[in-house]
């Protein structure tokens, strides 16, 4: 069964429709798609851009950090190199504890025992020496707020997970591109025993909360403070929480210092007492590494204490939506920040998504159906931007993640390119019933040679000619238009049988006769400027110079009379308009049948090409050229636009050598590259209208 012409669009839509609400649900069977990956990156930029509004944070963050300085400064002081031995760990806990740190968490993994490590003296009085392992233990189980990390297969000595406070998961698997945006807040071990990430332990101690009692389900985490006030942590379907990235490892609001600088607090109360910490003391204050005002500058912090030093044992760096290489140790600042403010990442659902998909689809193809090419483009960009910055806002204001990439792509590119492919496809086979009309129409002098030519052979000829392209731009917009008035008419009046196809075969020749006129206006001027009109390509019209009559200044010719064929289509146009008016002043408020104004795309290039009869002998087609220098004119056709005069290199050179005036009021285009051409090929403009500056104007 034939489909009817006006439902193809309608169908055309369906399918794009269809089409673009896939798009979401292709995570559901394939996880790391493309549209997955485009969405993580416009989740980062939506990320960073929060970022830097500076939006609240924990005010009690802090960071103790291993880099290349601590590690020296620890070699030349104290003897040892990383791994260093633990009671240099057991140093940076007493110290937190004199200073009254709120919480201490080491990104640091501690398996196993390390015997062969020199003992070291108690801080008892007693002079008795301390096995260095045991001397961490102490320290920690003496301050009670200390938490220490666990791997996967990386556990922490039973000896030192005793003696501290928690044991929290440090593992941190980016997505498939490399970047941490999420962490599982807690893992079930072999024996359904729940492992809290370190960074939600910071916060459950800060908060006074008891994670023993939270309740856990498949898409959250609910855990209660030492207030009772209810603190819900929102998972994603994989189980993993998203973090709010805030915290940039640079932030000032993370106070830091490192490794090496808070030892040298603890070995100056060791030499010296709490004299020996004064001077150290004031030592940062003069530095600025501490505050003037602060005299214990890790008081009531939560303190992490990590890694950001180079070296293949010691790096602990990723990729963050922040950043591409920063310390990972500011993870759990970030995690514990997130819950501490209860500022979580939400993602609308699939459900949603597929909605705004739909909805979008759906506007795309009204408006890319309803107005022209151009303004149907100008209104989706309007729709992608302002869908663009909504869901910008949702997340910088809100943490709502409403993804960008299915509903732009599914619900506005694919549905607009549809359409429009379709829509292209229509104009070309209005174009071939047109060409089928006019292909018959030749120039005089190809009637006069044809004439004075003893036989019709097809031998060809080698000529330099000047070739012309010029197409009549706004054919679709005309022929919808028309049509679309058409049927308005036959449905206002009623009409039907055959008043309605009278009506229908009237407007039809309307749109012949008009783009009658404006290819016989420019059929004139390439007559009058004694140009070959080669044949009419459906609204295009093809002419040359240079043959069948030899003509040296070939090129000059052409560009004047391109030039007098758009100021022709442009007097067309004036004269036009101005009827226009005068049918709407007369019509008042009645409705009015306007005239469609037409503009032009001209190409123009010179060179060698084939001159003949193409056709066979008995059936003779057209007098024609053919070849590399005619395939370029048609590609300025093309590139030209509308109401343009594009012309070669090989044109413009011949320009200079016979019309240096019309030359020199040229533009050159920046080079361009055009279908069948492997390099890119410098074009020019020629300005037509009046005053451009073109001698004679």
């Amino acid at each position: 069964m034939k489909t009817s012409t006006r439902m193809i669009p309608l169908l055309v839509a369906a399918g794009a429709v269809l089409v673009g609400c896939s798009l979401p649900l292709l995570s559901l069977v394939a996880p790391n798609n493309l549209v997955q990956s485009l969405e993580w990156d416009t989740y980062d930029w939506r990320m960073r851009l929060a970022a830097q509004r500076q939006t609240s944070a924990a005010t009690n963050v802090a960071a103790i950090y291993l880099d290349e300085e601590s590690m020296e400064f620890m070699s030349n002081e104290l003897r040892v190199n990383w791994p260093f031995p633990r009671q240099v760990h057991g140093r940076i806990v007493r110290e937190l504890k004199r200073q009254g740190a709120l919480v201490v968490a080491f990104d640091v993994l501690f398996s196993g025992l390390r015997p062969m490590d020199s003992p070291v003296e108690r801080d008892d009085g007693s002079g008795d020496l301390e096995e260095s392992d045991d001397f961490f233990a102490r320290q920690m189980l003496e301050a009670g707020n200390v938490l220490i990390g666990a791997g996967l297969e990386a556990e922490p000595s039973p000896v030192f997970a005793e003696s501290a406070a928690a044991v929290g998961s440090i593992v941190a698997i980016p997505d498939a591109d490399g970047v941490l945006r999420r962490i599982r807040p807690v893992i079930m071990d072999e024996h359904q025993r729940p492992e809290w990430h370190l960074g939600v332990l910071l916060a459950a101690h800060q908060l006074g909360a008891n994670l023993d009692e939270a309740e856990l389900t498949a898409d959250s985490i609910v855990i209660r403070d030492r207030a009772g006030d209810v603190h819900e942590l929102p998972l994603d379907g994989e189980g993993h929480l998203l973090v709010d990235w805030n915290l940039h490892w640079n932030d000032p609001r993370i106070y830091k210092l490192s490794y090496a600088k808070v030892v040298s607090f603890d070995r100056a109360r060791e030499i010296a007492g709490d004299e020996g910490y004064q001077m150290v003391l004031e030592e940062y204050h003069n530095n600025g590494w501490v505050h003037p005002q602060t005299t214990k500058p890790f008081e009531g912090k939560i303190v992490v204490v990590g890694s950001v030093a180079e070296g293949n044992n010691v790096t602990d760096r990723g990729a963050t939506p922040l950043a591409q290489n920063t310390p990972l140790v500011s993870t759990h600042l970030n995690v514990a920040n997130t819950i501490l403010l209860g500022r979580h990442i939400r993602p609308v659902g699939l459900g949603v998504e597929l909605l705004l998909v739909l909805l979008l689809a759906v506007l795309t193809c009204q408006v890319t159906w309803r107005t022209n090419i151009l303004h149907g483009a100008v209104w989706v960009l309007v729709l992608g931007l302002a869908g663009t910055a909504a869901a910008v806002l949702l997340f910088v204001s809100h943490r709502i993640w409403s993804p960008l990439v299915s509903p732009l792509a599914g619900g506005l590119l694919v549905p607009y390119l549809s359409l429009v492919t379709y829509r292209v496809v229509f104009e070309e086979r209005e174009q071939r019933r047109i060409k089928q009309v006019f292909k018959r129409i030749v120039s005089p002098n190809v009637v006069n040679e044809l004439l004075a030519a003893e036989s019709l052979s097809l031998g060809g000829a080698r000529r330099n000619i000047t070739v012309f392209f010029a197409d009549v731009r706004g054919f679709t917009e005309m022929t919808d238009s028309t049509h679309a008035q058409a049927e308005e008419h036959v449905r206002k009046n009623g009409l039907a049988g055959p008043a309605a196809e009278q009506y229908y075969d009237d407007s039809a020749r309307e749109v012949l006769a008009t783009v009658n006129l404006y290819l016989a206006t420019i059929a004139d001027v390439i007559k009058e400027h004694d140009g070959t009109l080669d044949k009419y390509i459906g609204d295009c019209v093809m002419a040359f110079w240079g043959a069948p009559t030899p003509n040296e200044q070939h090129a000059v010719a052409c560009v004047r009379a391109a030039i007098d064929a758009q100021r022709s289509i442009h007097a067309l146009n004036v004269k036009r308009a101005d009827e226009n008016a005068r049918r709407k002043a007369a019509a008042e408020e009645n409705p009015v049948s306007l005239l469609p104004l037409l503009t032009l795309g001209t190409g123009i290039n010179s060179g060698i090409a084939t001159v003949g009869l193409m056709g066979s002998e008995e059936h003779i087609s057209n007098y024609t050229v053919f070849g590399r220098e005619i395939n370029l004119a048609s590609r300025l056709e093309s590139f030209s636009g509308r109401g343009r005069i594009i012309i070669g290199e090989n044109t413009f050179l011949d320009l200079q050598r016979f019309a240096p005036e019309l030359a020199s009021i040229c533009v050159k285009q920046a080079p361009a590259t055009f279908k069948g051409f492997r390099e890119a090929l410098t074009t020019y403009e020629v300005p037509w209208r009046v005053g451009a500056g073109e001698p004679g104007a």
